[in-house]
């Protein structure tokens, strides 16, 4: 017995509806999802990583170059300076506005960034690290970073004797 297709009903969705319903489940996701996700917790995670890797890079930055380089942090910002007398070891050590060391490959790109919003740093820090890698550390070695929002409680430590610079 022959079969008539076009009499079997057919049972499913067509492909065109099938799209449909991925481009409204698209479209709900990238306007409702953001709502529901807590920025301010990124943006804390994010800072604390830029801060870990300052710090780090402070310390290399001494190894490398031989000098001096302190950094500072406040609940404004953070800055790196090097030696302003590093080429003179005769000189004391200074830190002023025109030692700001750049990023790597960019000129008078200082390497100071804002405390985002939503985060506090709960004391001043400065850390000075020598040119073997070893810190002095003025009050505290420990940054302590707080979330508003998100609850959360940061602290890059660096160990004073060793410059030993990690995260918890």
């Amino acid at each position: 017995m022959k079969k008539n297709f076009s009499q079997q009903s057919s049972s499913g969705f067509t492909l065109v509806e099938l799209i449909m319903v991925v481009v409204v489940m698209g479209i709900l996701s990238a306007v409702v999802a953001p709502r529901f996700v807590n920025q301010d917790a990124y943006r804390a995670r994010f800072f604390r990583d830029d801060v870990l890797a300052a710090v780090r890079f402070a310390q290399n930055h001494a190894k490398t170059t031989g000098c001096d380089v302190r950094f500072s942090i406040t609940n404004a910002n953070f800055t790196i300076w090097r030696n302003a007398n590093c080429a003179n070891p005769a000189l004391a050590i200074a830190y002023n506005n025109n030692s700001r060391v750049t990023r790597p490959g960019g000129a008078n790109n200082e390497v100071v960034a804002a405390v985002v919003a939503g985060v506090a740093v709960v004391a001043n820090v400065t850390i000075d690290f020598s040119p073997d890698g070893s810190a002095t550390c003025a009050g505290t070695s420990n940054i302590n970073l707080v979330s508003a929002n998100g609850g959360r409680n940061d602290f890059i430590v660096v160990e004073c004797a060793t410059g030993y610079v990690y995260g918890s």
